[in-house]
This record gives structure tokens, C-alpha cells and sequence, in this order.
């Protein structure tokens, strides 16, 4: 009689035990993927972006602005582990001048600079002039927020995301999927700042913008960016990339 009912006893725990796992993978199968956004910045050996940049740089003593254009070319040539025995990776930056007597691709690029981009499970970092900034956190929400400056000693600055996933025509190209970062804004009466990066699936940044304007005669109803006495405007858009 006990092995009968020891017997019952083994068929019905090996039968809830089927249904548990025949539901357990039902759930697996049908649970979406999280989807982090880490496409809003491809790192890979040989992905390349092209940008035209125009500076704007306003004389403190004339008031009066001079521009300069060029080309800017970020390729990533190799990765390398850090210091920290994290993979990292070379970021090589070319320049070539606007030169009105000949096409863009008639002039030589020449290198400018060398950053790093180091990227993690939840983030993209990036060092610039040997300063670290934390540029994109992952999972990527609307309205997210983090502290851009939390890898070097230049001051807590909030950047949040502005808004995701929204189509946006950046110089003459048109991206399905765009993220903006916001990364500072102020305003008074004699001082308007702005700087933001866009960034796009399967591409990376195409597009920054840092403004930095200071004017001390107040008009009426004019904002500073129409009575600028100082101060700058830098804007990268993008021209041409290659993603592998």
C-alpha cells in the first residue's frame, strides 16, 4: 500500500514538474528583449563619421564675429586594454580646412588629435583632451539622468535625454531614429549657453552643438544670440560615415 501511494505521489511531482518547466519556457520564449539603446553609439575597429563644423568665434574688443569651417574626420582605428584592464579604444581625429578655391576632397586630411572611448554594460565613455566625460548611459529612457562630469574633477554638470527614438533631418540626411542629450542650457539677459549632442542608430553622434554667448547691452524682447558681444558657436553635423 505504501509503495502504491509513494508511486501516485512520484507521478504527480513528475507531472507538476513538466507543467512548471513547460510554462517556465513558454515565459522565456515570449519575454521581449530589453532593448538598451547601446546602437545610439557603435564601437567597432574602422567606423568612421565625416562632419562639417562651423565656429563662430566673436572679438571681445570689436564685437565683431569671424568664422571658421572644416572637416573633421573621428575614425577608430584599435582597441587596447587601459589601465584599468578594461577594453578600450583608439579614436584618431583628422582635420582639413575650408579652402573656397577647391572641393573638400581635393584637400589632405591631417591629423588633429587622438581621444579614447572606453564603452561599458551600462555606458559609453569618452576622453577628450584627457578628460573624461560619461556621454550616453544604457538603458537609453526619455528623461534619464547622470552626471556627464562624474569621471573627472570639472564640476557636477545633469545631462538627460530630451527626447528618443524620434526621426530628425540632420544636414540633408534624414535619420528614423535619433536621441538628444542635453547636456547644459542657461539663460539671462546677458548670457545664453547651449550645448547638446544628437546621436542616431546604428551610427553614432551626428550632430553638437556648443554655444556660449555674452552680450551686455539689454534690448528689449532681442535674445542674446541677436546682440552678441562675446563668446562662441561650435557645430558639428554629419557628411559621411562608414559602420561595420
Amino acid at each position: 500500500m505504501k509503495t502504491k501511494y509513494f508511486h501516485i505521489l512520484s507521478e504527480l511531482f513528475f507531472l507538476l514538474s513538466v507543467i512548471l518547466i513547460f510554462f517556465s519556457c513558454k515565459k522565456n520564449n515570449h519575454s521581449p528583449l530589453v532593448d538598451l539603446g547601446t546602437d545610439y553609439f557603435p564601437v567597432k575597429t574602422g567606423n568612421y563619421i565625416i562632419y562639417n563644423v562651423d565656429s563662430t568665434v566673436y572679438d571681445e574688443m570689436t564685437h565683431i564675429p569671424k568664422t571658421y569651417k572644416y572637416q573633421l574626420k573621428e575614425i577608430i582605428t584599435q582597441s587596447f586594454q587601459n589601465d584599468e584592464g578594461t577594453t578600450a579604444y583608439r579614436l584618431e581625429r583628422y582635420i582639413r580646412w575650408y579652402d573656397s578655391t577647391k572641393p573638400y576632397d581635393q584637400i589632405p586630411w591631417q591629423i588633429k588629435n587622438v581621444w579614447t572611448i572606453i564603452p561599458y554594460n551600462n555606458s559609453i565613455e569618452k576622453v577628450e583632451e584627457n578628460i573624461r566625460y560619461v556621454k550616453l548611459i544604457f538603458p537609453v529612457k526619455q528623461n534619464q539622468q547622470w552626471d556627464g562630469n562624474a569621471k573627472n574633477t570639472l564640476g557636477k554638470k545633469i545631462y538627460s535625454y530630451e527626447y528618443i527614438d524620434q526621426s530628425e533631418t540632420i544636414n540633408n540626411h534624414s535619420f528614423e531614429k535619433v536621441l538628444k542629450v542635453k547636456q547644459y542650457q542657461f539663460r539671462s539677459l546677458i548670457q545664453y549657453q547651449n550645448e547638446t549632442e544628437k546621436y542616431a542608430r546604428h551610427i553614432g553622434l551626428v550632430y553638437k552643438e556648443i554655444t556660449h554667448l555674452e552680450s551686455q547691452t539689454i534690448l528689449p524682447n532681442v535674445p542674446v544670440e541677436n546682440r552678441a558681444e562675446k563668446g562662441y558657436i561650435y557645430k558639428m553635423q554629419v557628411v559621411d560615415w562608414k559602420i561595420f
